[in-house]
Formats: structure tokens, sequence, C-alpha cells
């Protein structure tokens, strides 16, 4: 049997009340608990803050979104015998990151904003008898001038290394960039995310945990750059 589709008068009054009751109700919940502990919570924060012991040396805006920024951060990690303390710790980690053997060397340099011809600069370029490294950075949004320099720094690495082993690193925030040209990629191109850097070289330093630069201020503010890397976008 066809059920009635009409609503009877009694079930359309049934569901007017249950509405006007619903909207007469008060919330009975105890907020004073929540209130006492937020009180509590910001004088410890305060106290907390004040003492300089939770600066966020990153999120205070010295990075911002500058390549230039980003670049000489890791360029200064990527160096040996400087004031980090971590030696060639995080070199070696970014070498086995863009393929490349893994072993100590010795002599190598590490520049930023290099010069490679009338039209060419590079974001970080690492050299050293055997080989030649250049990083091309990029931290937001699409650049196509950026990707148009890529085949340039292919064609000096090729012609300026003659015998060295050579590598091209591209370093953006997804590790993958649909408008690099086909030509590039065959040519050998490394495409690496901020991300996996980021938490490759928080390995670095829990891989350190008992040596005695692992509870430094050089660490915290290696780890604050490594959160950042995985948090900035």
């Amino acid at each position: 049997m066809q059920g009635n589709a009409h609503m009877s008068q009694a079930d359309y009054e049934g569901i007017k009340k249950f509405i006007d009751d619903w909207k007469d109700c008060e919330p009975t919940i105890d907020c004073s608990g929540w209130e006492d502990f937020l009180k509590k919570f910001s004088s410890l924060r305060e106290s907390d803050l004040s003492s300089g012991n939770y600066v966020d040396f990153y999120g205070s805006g010295l990075l911002g979104k500058s390549e230039m920024n980003f670049s000489a951060v890791l360029a200064w990690l990527l160096r040996n015998n400087v004031d980090h303390g971590f030696g060639d710790s995080f070199f070696r980690n970014f070498m086995q990151l863009a393929g490349f053997e893994v072993k100590k060397y010795d002599g190598y340099s590490v520049r930023t904003e290099n010069v490679l011809d009338k039209k060419s600069r590079a974001d970080i370029i690492i050299e050293h008898d055997a080989f030649a490294i250049i990083i091309e950075v990029k931290v937001e949004g699409d650049d196509k001038d950026k990707r148009k320099q890529l085949p340039r720094y292919k064609k000096w690495l090729n012609e300026k290394r003659g015998l060295k082993k050579t590598e091209l690193v591209f370093l953006t925030k997804s590790g993958k960039d649909a408008g690099v040209a086909k030509s590039v990629k065959d040519a050998g191109v490394v495409l690496l995310a901020w991300r996996d850097v980021g938490r490759s070289f928080l390995n670095v330093l829990n891989d350190l945990e008992n040596d005695r630069t692992s509870n430094s201020i050089s660490a915290e503010i290696v780890r604050q750059f490594c959160h950042k890397l995985l948090t900035f976008y």
C-alpha cells in the first residue's frame, strides 16, 4: 500500500515543538575550569618567553621567503670546519641525497651567488678537484627564469669542468617540477625537495645524539631550520 506523503497536523506540531524547545536551550557547560587553565598557562608562557630559552630563530622573520637567505643557511651547513661544529656531516648527507658517492672529501669549497658568466649566477656552487655541483634554489611559486637558467648551468658544468664529475641540483618545494625541460632532465638534473633536506638533516642531528654538539646552540639553530623546511609551505 502506498504511504501518505503528507505530514499529519500532530506530527507537524510535534516537530515544531521540538525545534522551538531546541532553540530555547542554553548551554550548561561550566567554562570556569578552562578559564582558570588559560590564566595559569598564559602566566607560565609569558615567563618562559621572557627567559629567552624558547626563541624561534627563523620564525622571527629572518628567513622570510628569500631564496638568498635559504641558500646562505644551506651553504653554511654544507661547509666544513666552520662555526656550526658539525664538520662535513651535513655535506656528506646532502651528497647522498644528490646521488653522489659518500666519502671524505678534503679541500672542497662552498660559495653562494657565484657568477658563472654574464647571464648566469649560481645560488650555490660546491667545488672540489674531483667534482663540481651547482644547486639552484627555488623557495616559492613558479619562477620561469629559474628554469631557463638550468640549461645554461648544465652547459657551464659540461664545458668548464673537464674531467670532473658534475651535478646540477634543482631544490624546490615539491622536488618535482613539470616545467623543467625534458632535455635538461635527460642531461641529469637532480630534483630535490626542501622537506627531504629537512628530514635528512634532522636524522644527522639524531645520529649525533650523544655527541658533544647535539645539545649546542648550533644544534638548536639547525633543528629550527629543518622544522622550517618541513612547515614553511
